[in-house]
């Protein structure tokens, strides 16, 4: 939210400090608001940085922040979620995105500064409800 410190920050600090045997959970409501790029960008570094420890999980925003803070149409925010993976996990896997959807289109690349430990995937469960 715009009246908080930016989580994802914060949770970079928290990854590198805290031992390996700890963890936190964090919410950043960006998704919808942040380019692709950015947000693949924002979490292979967390994942860096937590030498593999950091886990993405995405859903979504409410009504009142995404028609009224971002200006995004709340109509359709399962497809628009489902759309938003199909740009996302291509980039998280370090291949370029060419998705168009009905409310979203990514098209672009990220080079990570660093190998993948994983493959970033979409839960059987999400994506089945978000189909």
């Amino acid at each position: 939210m715009p009246w908080q410190a930016d989580v994802l920050t914060v949770l970079a600090v928290e990854l590198r400090e805290v031992g390996r045997d700890r963890g936190s959970n964090r919410c950043a409501a960006d998704s919808e608001s942040v380019p692709y790029v950015v947000g693949a960008a924002r979490a292979l570094t967390l994942s860096l940085i937590s030498g593999g420890r950091f886990i993405l999980k995405l859903g979504m925003t409410h009504r009142m922040v995404s028609e009224g803070m971002w200006g995004i149409p709340w109509d359709k925010p399962v497809r628009r979620l489902s759309e938003y993976l199909d740009g996302l996990l291509p980039l998280l896997n370090g291949k370029a995105a060419n998705a168009t959807g009905e409310t979203v289109t990514t098209r672009g690349k990220y080079v990570s500064p660093t190998r993948l430990r994983r493959r970033y995937t979409s839960q059987r469960w999400a994506r089945r409800c978000c189909g």
